[in-house]
């Protein structure tokens, strides 16, 4: 209601002293916001106290008491409650989320409302809620990332679940598996998140497929010294040439064990490796044990070339000791497809050392027109966290109080 519609007409029935407790009451929730929000606490300090003092003018000309009500029901009333209701939702569901990294770390107060605000902070740049994060930080010490990395890899996991096919539970519970079986640095989430993305959307497969056929390569390429990228690359490879992850993890994982046992032991199979890939027992044995990806790779790639020199593939696969349906189909398939191994992993070590992939693909994501709405959405909720987290402490106060009085 705007000065000019006010009718001014001398009323005394307005109780003084009713206006007075509701300018106390709007400065007592105006006060509450301002322990943990200033810009928000100014907003709403500003809009009381315009309202008290035009409820001082309203009492002073003397304007009917029927009309004051409405007015301040209308325009104060009703929308503070709105206000206070959702606010108060949102703040519990973020406590809630603080509470699951409580129960999962033994982090200190100070620690954990840090991980809040900083939660909070990168709510409002990208699509995921606050209260998400807090929950992937959660799993993420569930999962035994260190206390100082899982701000990192919230930020990873929410950016895998904002750009693949993945959600950020199973984004996280794979990444971080993946860490511990092959002792990758927890400085390295991003690279691996980037890996994955640029995989993905460059290979005819998804990164969930990418992933999953990774975390079951995990153990083996670890033991024979294949590094990250390298497990990531192979993984696309297979997985984009329909290799499905159960039947493909197992299958190589018993090629690559079979390898590194017959090199370890010089059988007499180490022969034939080295005659496909066309270098001697000797020089495949040094390969093996310093680079074994590229070992592989020469052996995939001699398979191909004798495979069109005459030889018969499975004949071939017979004398290096593949001749398990599942493990021959993935060699097969592999050696089908030319350097497309090679190719595939090169690409990975890239992307690895690129590091950039996947914060590309969230940028152009969040560019989108709904990405764009669900970061104002978590603005707003980040002001209601602000304002609700100390109006629900408030609330419980009170409520408290008026226990322990029924009580006496």
């Amino acid at each position: 209601m705007g000065k000019a519609s006010i009718t001014i007409a001398v009323n005394a029935r307005w109780n003084g002293k009713q206006l007075d407790n509701a300018e106390k009451a709007l400065r007592r929730l105006t006060t509450l916001s301002a322990a943990s929000s200033k810009s928000t606490t100014a907003d709403l300090t500003k809009q009381g106290g315009a309202w008290a003092e035009l409820g001082g003018k309203i009492y002073n000309a003397g304007v009917k008491t029927e009309k004051v009500g409405k007015m301040l029901t209308r325009s104060v009333t009703v929308p503070l409650v709105a206000m206070g209701a959702y606010a108060g939702k949102t703040a519990i569901q973020f406590d809630t989320a603080m509470a699951n990294v409580r129960k999962t770390t033994n982090m200190s107060s100070e620690e954990i409302e840090k991980l809040a605000r900083s939660a909070q902070n990168l709510s409002t740049k990208q699509p995921v809620t606050a209260e998400t994060l807090l929950n992937i930080e959660a799993l993420g010490a569930q999962l035994g990332v260190a206390h100082d990395k899982l701000e990192s890899f919230a930020d990873v996991t929410s950016g895998l679940d904002i750009a693949t096919n993945m959600n950020f539970e199973t984004a996280g519970k794979q990444m971080a598996q993946f860490a511990n079986i092959t002792q990758m640095s927890q400085d390295q989430f991003k690279n691996y998140g980037s890996t994955i993305v640029d995989l993905g959307n460059h290979l005819a497969t998804t990164e969930a497929d990418i992933s999953n056929m990774a975390l079951r390569l995990a153990g083996a390429g670890t033991a024979a010294k294949f590094s990250q990228a390298d497990i990531l690359g192979m993984s696309g490879a297979m997985s984009s040439l329909g290799i499905k992850a159960e039947a493909g993890g197992s299958a190589m994982t018993r090629i690559i064990q079979d390898i590194s046992k017959n090199v370890a032991n010089g059988s007499d199979v180490v022969e034939e490796y080295a005659r496909v890939a066309g270098m001697s027992a000797d020089q495949f044995a040094a390969a093996w044990k310093s680079s074994p990806m590229e070992a592989l790779e020469a052996l995939v790639e001699g398979l191909k070339r004798t495979s069109d020199s005459g030889e018969d593939m499975n004949v071939t696969l017979e004398k290096l000791g593949i001749n398990n349906i599942r493990n021959s189909d993935t060699m097969r398939r592999l050696a089908s497809a030319g350097d497309l191994l090679r190719n595939y992993v090169d690409r990975a070590n890239n992307a690895w050392k690129d590091n950039t992939a996947l914060q590309n693909e969230v940028d152009q994501r969040n560019e989108s027109l709904a990405s764009r709405l669900q970061v104002l959405k978590n603005k707003v909720d980040s002001i209601a966290i602000s304002i609700g987290r100390p109006l629900q402490e408030w609330r419980m106060i009170l409520r408290w109080k008026i226990l322990c009085l029924k009580t006496w």
